[in-house]
């Protein structure tokens, strides 16, 4: 779904975070049919916005309290399916960030 090219276009494979933007530089929401996850319409998935709050939340966690590295750096294969599934997934290494950074809840988790 998320690389075919009926769908998205010639230039589906391509790494193009632009493709979301106007010609201002702002966010334009995609059509929701296209995301069949949380469905549309009337029957939309109820908790999908507190879904993407927590999302939101534990990303911005992880990428606050700590420097994210990838282990590999080559380009790496994916398998066909549904979804785009990486070959071996995608390895990290975590290190946590000097914990003189405050934002108090926040900082209470990472010190535990």
């Amino acid at each position: 779904m998320g690389r075919m090219e009926k769908v998205w276009g010639p230039n589906c494979r391509e790494f193009l975070p632009e493709r979301w933007l106007d010609k201002d530089g702002v966010f334009v929401p995609s059509d929701q049919y296209r995301f069949p996850v949380f469905h549309c319409g009337p029957r939309m998935c109820l908790g999908k916005e507190m879904v993407y709050v927590q999302m939101k939340s534990i990303a911005a966690s992880v990428i606050y309290g700590y420097e994210i590295e990838a282990v590999d750096t080559k380009v790496p294969s994916y398998t066909q399916s549904l979804l785009l599934k990486m070959n071996g997934g995608f390895s990290v290494r975590l290190k946590r960030r000097s914990q003189n950074r405050s934002i108090g809840w926040l900082s209470d988790g990472l010190n535990k």
